[in-house]
């Protein structure tokens, strides 16, 4: 707590840091604890089991005598659970999100990233040095190759992507008028949310989702918007079975390096007219304040991507036939590229 004049020089120092240096980089350190706390309380089911004492959870779930209390006890210190006067534990808003039937789940992601992802950041270190997941063989299409062959990870993996689109993707049919298409293909478009959303917002819109064929066949528009919607099957990187004058990339390009995201980014330029406009929604980085960074070495160890600059955009985007015009701002940490078929 400090008085700073209007330069920014501290004139007076009041207190200190209410956590010290060392206090502040230990509970960095100790980030997993909460990442396995929250997934084991997942795996075993406890948001579906509250509300529930800690007695009552030891019962229902068959653990151990007081271990219920125990994984309670760390699940109030992180906001997920609060307790009444009685002793009985309820979910917060927060830990809600973590129950199956949340319009807004976590459940699937919790298992993601204390998982699969937990356990690709343990090779940090080697792939900064390869620039690639250590774990990869032939190249960052192995991540997706590994989930077609393994369709409850799949499935799981594409919940995750759905609870964060459909959270992510509301806003973007009010800052950019998607309605002067007639139709847009959502490239890469998983389970759909984001046509959906631009659907929902534009009554004469209708929309392609193109998806690898395992992930096509898992999914179908929901009743209202079945007479608009079709998911088709097809691979990013060959010539698409769909043509449109409108295409969004949404959280696409960052999953792969800077040569295949060119390739996809050339197939869509085939797959509109000139004139076409391609719309892609992601993260820009800003070095100033290093927003972003985390997420950045995410990519590399899972897929061998990464995020970017929007200088990098705009060069990647020129390169595939493409200029851009507007980067809009949203509601959660994405951008929207508005970009031109030249």
């Amino acid at each position: 707590l400090a008085v700073i004049d209007e330069d920014g020089k501290t004139v007076l120092r009041l207190r200190g840091p209410s956590r010290t240096t060392l206090e502040e980089l230990s509970g960095d350190m100790v980030g997993a604890w909460k990442t396995q706390t929250i997934r084991a309380a997942v795996e075993l089911g406890v948001f579906e089991t509250l509300p529930a004492s800690a007695a009552d959870l030891d019962s229902a779930l068959g653990l151990a005598p007081s271990s219920g209390s125990r994984l309670l006890r760390a699940l109030l210190e992180l906001d997920l659970v609060e307790r009444d006067a009685g002793g009985v534990h309820h979910a917060t808003a927060k830990g809600a999100h973590l129950q199956g039937g949340h319009e807004l789940s976590l459940a699937a992601a919790a298992g993601h990233w204390g998982g699969p992802s937990y356990e690709a950041w343990r090779g940090l270190a080697d792939a900064q040095r390869a620039g690639r997941p250590v774990s990869s063989g032939d190249g960052p299409d192995d991540f997706f190759r590994r989930l077609a062959d393994r369709p409850v990870d799949l499935a799981a993996c594409h919940r995750t992507f759905a609870a964060y689109a459909r959270h992510d993707y509301g806003s973007l049919g009010r800052v950019w008028d998607f309605g002067v298409h007639r139709h847009v293909i959502d490239a890469g478009g998983s389970t759909g949310e984001l046509a959906f959303s631009l659907l929902r917002a534009f009554p004469d819109l209708r929309a392609t989702v193109l998806d690898r064929p395992e992930v096509e066949g898992l999914y179908a528009a929901p009743a209202d918007l079945a007479d608009r919607c079709r998911f088709v099957a097809g691979d990013l990187f060959r010539p698409w079975p769909a043509r449109s004058d409108a295409v969004a990339l949404a959280r696409v390009l960052h999953d792969w390096p800077d040569d295949d995201a060119r390739r996809i980014l050339a197939r869509a330029r085939e797959a509109m007219p000139q004139d076409g406009r391609l719309y892609v929604v992601e993260m820009i980085l800003d070095d100033a304040d290093g927003a972003g960074g985390l997420l950045d070495l995410n990519m590399l160890v899972m897929t061998g991507g990464r995020e970017r600059a929007k200088a990098d955009f705009e060069r990647l985007l020129a390169e595939a036939g493409f200029r851009l015009l507007n980067v809009v701002p949203t509601a959660t940490v994405n951008s929207l590229m508005v970009a031109e078929a030249v």
